[in-house]
């Protein structure tokens, strides 16, 4: 179950990535630039599941796994209090 909701998830954080940027007259460039990071972590991160999948979830690539999960997170955020001080 967890990779059909984690693909749904992903496709919903990249969407609201790419609205945020693009539903902007004025994008300030510090905003663009941290939701490009965000939106490269999140198809990272994807295929970091795939492939976490195909191995056979070994430790190392968990932890991996865990610690890109970590960088969306905090990247996702970055870029929306970037986008409330727009």
């Amino acid at each position: 179950m967890h990779p059909l909701v984690a693909v749904a998830a992903a496709m919903l954080v990249a969407g609201v990535l790419l609205r945020t940027v693009a539903g902007r007259t004025m994008t300030a460039p510090g905003l663009t630039k941290l939701a490009a990071i965000a939106f490269a972590a999140v198809v990272l991160q994807t295929g970091l599941g795939f492939v976490n999948v195909l191995l056979a979830a070994p430790g190392w690539m968990q932890i991996l796994h865990l610690l890109m999960a970590q960088t969306v997170w905090i990247s996702t955020w970055l870029v929306f209090l970037a986008a409330r001080r727009d």
